[in-house]
């Protein structure tokens, strides 16, 4: 996947396992948040509970956002 060809953030060694596998599915594909519960077999709510999380250890509002900061070029 695309997480592990990212660069090295803090934030990222800062997230919870389960964040971290949100995170991959978040930047590495184009799935909602419906389909990253499926996927990962966990509730649509707490699939929102991570995003809020890793959105506000990486600072940023939006998925775009948190693309841009994950690979660097914000």
């Amino acid at each position: 996947m695309l997480v592990h060809r990212a660069r090295p953030m803090r934030q990222r060694d800062s997230l919870t396992i389960s964040e971290f596998r949100v995170l991959e599915h978040l930047v590495g594909s184009s799935s909602i948040e419906k389909q990253i519960a499926t996927t990962l077999h966990i509730s649509p709510n707490t699939v929102r509970v991570h995003c809020d999380s890793i959105f506000r250890k990486f600072g940023v509002h939006s998925r775009l956002q948190l693309i841009m900061r994950f690979l660097g070029r914000e």
